[in-house]
């Protein structure tokens, strides 16, 4: 993986000196230097009863934006995840995949990628089907 992260931001950098029509600056595009020690995620990992597999993951880099991406997709780091509870985004979800999650991450067309703490699964990505309600809840459906 880290081969592939090195080879990733070589190609951002280079595409950031061409003069292309994107939204954002390309030097927004980047994959981050692992931020979260093994003893953090392991605990987090405990804690939630998630997938080992988060764990390779935030050893391997601590963050990706790519906002230049079809409509953009960021993977938020391990501190964002910790504090999930505390800030505004959602909590819950309702419908057919009912129950609490963990957002690790966004799309810019209102997706979101979420962890389901005490069972292991871990969601693609998740649209939202309506607007958010009061209570950080969100009817969303499987993609």
């Amino acid at each position: 993986m880290r081969e592939w992260i090195t080879e990733v931001n070589a190609l951002l950098e280079d595409l950031s000196k061409r003069d292309l029509p994107f939204g954002f600056s390309l030097e927004n595009n980047f994959v981050s230097e692992p931020s979260a020690s093994a003893d953090d995620l392991a605990n987090f990992i405990a804690e939630y009863q998630l997938s080992p597999t988060l764990k390779d993951f935030y050893l391997s880099c601590g963050e990706i934006n790519w906002s230049n991406v079809q409509n953009g997709y960021w993977i938020h780091p391990l501190e964002a995840l910790k504090a999930w509870r505390q800030g505004g985004d959602v909590t819950r979800i309702t419908g057919d995949l009912a129950g609490d999650v963990i957002v690790c991450g966004t799309t810019g067309c209102g997706g979101r990628f979420a962890l389901r703490p005490a069972t292991r699964k871990s969601y693609t990505c998740l649209h939202n089907q309506a607007s958010t309600r009061p209570n950080r809840e969100l009817y969303w459906m499987e993609q």
